[in-house]
């Protein structure tokens, strides 16, 4: 009695895994598809983040016009074409 029992709990703890297997490739398939809105202007902490380098780095960057900023109020903002062409220029 016990041996039945054991094989039908193993065979359940397969089926479980199974199916938490199929779930999990669902759920990374779906995530692959999203793709992440593109703004036309990002804040300056956000560019500094997508370029992994300080604040203090990207306007150190501009001083020496690698990067152009744009001082729009209170804000600083970055282009997404001006931080595409920057990203372009730091992978060489």
């Amino acid at each position: 009695m016990k041996d039945k029992i054991n094989v039908i709990n193993d065979n359940l703890n397969d089926i479980i895994a199974l199916i938490i297997e199929e779930r999990l490739k669902q759920a990374v398939e779906e995530l692959a598809a999203i793709v992440p809105v593109q703004k036309e202007f990002y804040s300056i902490d956000e560019a500094s983040h997508i370029l992994s380098i300080s604040v203090y780095g990207l306007k150190s960057r501009e001083k020496s016009k690698k990067i152009k900023l744009i001082r729009d109020q209170n804000n600083i903002i970055v282009h997404y074409k001006e931080l595409d062409r920057y990203k372009k220029l730091l992978l060489k």
